[in-house]
């Protein structure tokens, strides 16, 4: 496993579009210059630990997710529990309940 500054970028991107920011936004946020953070979004600047970790502390996600891709317990949990929800409802549906 190793650190892939743009898929890092990608998934810095798509967490802050999810949670609704623009990147003049979350620059100001973070107390940082917009082209810096479209650099990274882009995988074309390395960021330090320290930015990583306040993106993490910021939208409530680990470093794991973050620097590496790696599903969150919590999410996977989440995820899990749904299906099982899921699945028990359609097995309902399907018995006529």
């Amino acid at each position: 496993m190793f650190y892939d500054q743009e898929k890092c970028g990608t998934r810095i991107r798509q967490i802050r579009k999810q949670n609704g920011y623009t990147q003049e936004r979350l620059a100001e946020e973070l107390n940082m210059d917009r082209s810096v953070l479209s650099r990274i979004e882009a995988g074309k600047y390395v960021c330090g630990v320290d930015f990583l970790a306040q993106i993490a502390i910021y939208f409530g996600i680990s470093l794991d997710f973050l620097v590496f891709g790696k599903a969150q317990n919590k999410e996977a949990e989440h995820l899990k529990e749904s299906i099982t929800v899921l699945i028990r409802q359609l097995e309902q549906f399907k018995a006529g309940i």
